[in-house]
């Protein structure tokens, strides 16, 4: 199964999100909301997309997906 990362600024839209990949793709979504949350789920668990909603791309967001 697949992991999907999903961090968005607000929890209503994650977790609607959460809701629609889990119903229409076998992947197992974990959400997390601050960089500090986002930092220990890619430490801890093996996962294959990140989705991040930022307002501008930054350094710091890359940073992230590429550690």
């Amino acid at each position: 199964m697949q992991r999907v990362l999903l961090s968005c600024k607000s929890i209503d839209d994650a977790r609607f999100l959460k809701t629609y990949i889990e119903a229409e793709l076998p992947y197992e979504v974990f959400l997390a909301f601050a960089a500090q949350e986002i930092e220990a789920s890619l430490k801890a668990k093996s996962i294959h997309l990140l989705v991040l909603q930022t307002g501008n791309l930054a350094k710091q967001d890359l940073a992230y997906a590429l550690s």
